[in-house]
């Protein structure tokens, strides 16, 4: 196994900056006051900016680290190089998918990376797995109108192109099993997920509490 360190280091830059702070304070602070059931949809989440960065240097921070930076051994006889090749990889992977969940500053908030796993995927996995499995795996969850769902319907998704174009490999299915981390952390119902979208602040107020009517000015005799 050889590593590149000239490009493994940019490559964790990309994958292991937390998406909690590039938002910035202000937004951590908006994103614990939303509410966690707030409706999303796909043409919200395209328009966003952090879906676009969340994709691109997840893309691109996958791709050298998978193909530029952690390369497997020359020698073809060598399985167990390639193997731990193949686990650093996903390690890396893991790591980055778990510090774009967690909200900094917040121990009951994730935030849902479903454009960081789809660069992910378009990073690592091969184009027609990436296409094909992706495209199905949101248009499920289109039709559900449950964008949650998307964590639990991609490796579904992912493994059924992977069975279609006869590429399933170790990496290819642990790579689609990744998006099972932010799924799992946050079914907890203290610790749900949350979008980062152009939407207003829409605060959780509870039931018992009701704005105050303006009081209507009183006749004077």
């Amino acid at each position: 196994m050889r590593i590149a360190l000239l490009f493994l280091a940019p490559a964790l830059v990309l994958l292991w900056l937390p998406t909690a702070l590039l938002i910035g304070r202000r937004q951590r602070r908006n994103l614990r006051g939303l509410k966690r059931n707030a409706a999303v949809s796909l043409p919200a989440l395209l328009r966003s900016i952090w879906s676009r960065v969340d994709f691109l240097r997840a893309a691109l921070g996958a791709w050298l680290l998978a193909h530029l930076a952690i390369l497997p051994p020359t020698d073809p006889d060598s399985g167990t190089g390639r193997i731990f090749c193949t686990l650093l990889v996903l390690g890396v992977l893991f790591a980055g998918v778990v510090s774009q969940t967690l909200l900094t500053g917040s121990r009951h908030l994730r935030i849902a990376p479903l454009f960081y796993l789809v660069g992910l995927a378009a990073g690592v996995l091969p184009w027609q797995l990436s296409v094909f499995g992706c495209l199905l795996g949101l248009s499920l969850a289109g039709m559900t109108g449950q964008w949650i769902l998307a964590f639990w319907i991609m490796p579904l998704s992912l493994g059924a192109a992977a069975m279609l174009f006869g590429q399933l490999s170790p990496m290819n299915i642990l790579m689609s099993a990744l998006f099972l981390v932010p799924a799992i952390l946050g079914a907890h119902p203290l610790h749900p997920l949350t979008w980062i979208y152009a939407r207003k602040p829409t605060p959780d107020v509870p039931d018992n509490v009701r704005p105050r009517e303006h009081a209507s000015p009183q006749r004077v005799p």
